[in-house]
């Protein structure tokens, strides 16, 4: 995605409350049970960057 170009939005609602929808995608430890297994380490905080990629056995896709 380029600078320029807007930002991807996307808007989801849950039928979970609040607080576990927070947990999954702000706790890491979440995040692997909800996502991917292969996130390294992420926190929910200014500056922090996570890289990981996910393999579909055809492409890997950077996150």
């Amino acid at each position: 995605m380029k600078t320029s170009e807007p930002p991807v939005v996307v808007e989801q609602s849950f039928n979970k409350s609040a607080d576990i929808v927070w947990n999954a995608i702000t706790k890491v430890d979440e995040m692997v049970q909800w996502f991917f297994e292969n996130i390294p380490d992420f926190k929910a905080e200014v500056g922090f960057e996570a890289k990981f990629e996910v393999n579909t056995g055809e492409r890997n896709f950077p996150h």
